[in-house]
């Protein structure tokens, strides 16, 4: 009874290994590939602010900080607040959550033109 246990936790630790595996090397060949060729994401304001928000309160998925900070974005102003919260440390510090917060207060602002145009 206990080894079958064991058994059925041991099991997603192999899945997420094996996840690890597979995931790293397709982000890297992204990365490459869009400094390569210069692919860059098209996200609004809104969007970076979401993914701020979210890792600022704790929330979102697992590797969504990661695809944030890795693709560059095609809009400059989104792109430099995507560069200035990659350059926080993590673990993040009380510093580096209001130099988050302040990235968060940027991005709003700039959603609320976006959606007055």
């Amino acid at each position: 009874m206990r080894e079958a246990r064991t058994m059925s936790r041991a099991i997603p630790t192999v899945l997420k290994v094996l996840l690890v595996i597979v995931a790293v090397p397709l982000a890297a060949v992204a990365g490459l590939a869009s400094w390569m060729f210069g692919l860059k994401e098209k996200m609004s304001a809104s969007e970076v602010a979401t993914y701020l928000r979210n890792f600022v309160e704790g929330g979102g998925g697992d590797w969504d900080w990661d695809d944030f900070t890795s693709v560059p974005i095609a809009n400059p102003q989104l792109d430099d607040i995507r560069r200035r919260a990659a350059a926080v440390d993590l673990p993040v510090t009380d510093q580096g959550l209001t130099i988050l917060r302040e990235l968060l207060a940027e991005a709003d602002n700039l959603a609320q033109f976006e959606c007055a145009s």
